[in-house]
């Protein structure tokens, strides 16, 4: 199997919270991404690419193990609620 970067979805929307980022469009804005891009992550159409992850450790600030996990294998991530 193949590894997966999986977003922590808890840690993930508490910082955009705390950046008062409560649409799709503000965040896409925010971290300098299409839309579509961050609707595909979000909806777990497609995992985290480097652009999307540089993205979010850049302008938020915060080290990958805070937003990121690694797993074997894509069915391990965690599904947004």
């Amino acid at each position: 199997m193949r590894p997966h970067i999986c977003v922590r979805w808890d840690a993930f929307d508490a910082l955009l919270e705390q950046h008062g980022l409560r649409s799709r469009y503000a965040i896409a804005r925010y971290l300098d991404l299409s839309q579509p891009t961050v609707n595909r992550v979000l909806d777990g159409k497609q995992s985290p690419g480097e652009r999307f992850i540089a993205a979010v450790l850049k302008r938020f600030d915060v080290p990958f193990e805070d937003i990121f996990e690694v797993f074997e294998g894509r069915a391990a991530c965690e599904v947004r609620s």
